[in-house]
């Protein structure tokens, strides 16, 4: 009964990530490194025009701006695999707040990216991250934080987070790389 239920729930999200992805849309000008993050109070931007995708550019400290956000920042660069974080939206959208990434696969290989080891205000909370990557592939790659999740261990107000990239080869599952722990201070 449980092999069912999961397997349900895994193809529920695999719909949704599918439907709701934008990895089939590669320079689409929507969530590239070149936006900003909105606030709760501001009305939703109407499609803009295609931007030329500029590289975010690489930081060693995250530092906060005037929003209190943190800027963008390479968080991981191994093996042809770059994570950039761009932003952090605290409303986010149905399944909660999310934090936006740039990833950039520039190996011949294909990759599954997962989180492990999630915590918020170092509390462990499940997120929602798993996304594949074609050889050369570049696009960006929300993290929801489950509303559920936050909701169950009391959490109302998001200081900072914790958790480990993970990525697996598709085609082989074998080689898998595990990031040092990234911890971002968000509030």
């Amino acid at each position: 009964m449980r092999k069912l239920v999961s397997t349900f729930l895994l193809l529920a999200f695999i719909i949704t990530l599918v439907s709701c992805g934008s990895a089939s849309q590669p320079n689409a000008g929507v969530g590239t490194p070149s936006q900003e993050p909105q606030s709760p109070v501001d009305e939703p931007e109407q499609t803009q025009e295609p931007e030329e995708t500029q590289e975010p550019e690489e930081t060693e400290n995250a530092s906060e701006t005037d929003e209190g956000s943190v800027d963008e920042q390479v968080i991981f660069d191994q093996d042809g695999i770059k994570i950039t974080y761009l932003a952090f939206d605290a409303e986010g959208d149905i399944w909660g707040p999310e934090i936006l990434f740039y990833v950039e696969n520039l190996s011949d290989k294909e990759y599954l990216i997962q989180t492990r080891n999630f915590s918020v205000n170092e509390i462990p909370v499940a997120p929602q991250l798993s996304l594949r990557f074609d050889p050369g592939q570049s696009d960006t790659m929300p993290l929801y934080i489950l509303r559920s999740g936050l909701r169950d261990n009391d959490i109302s107000i998001i200081e900072n987070v914790s958790f480990s990239f993970y990525l697996m080869e598709s085609s082989t599952t074998v080689n898998v790389i595990e990031s040092e722990m990234i911890f971002l201070d968000l509030g």
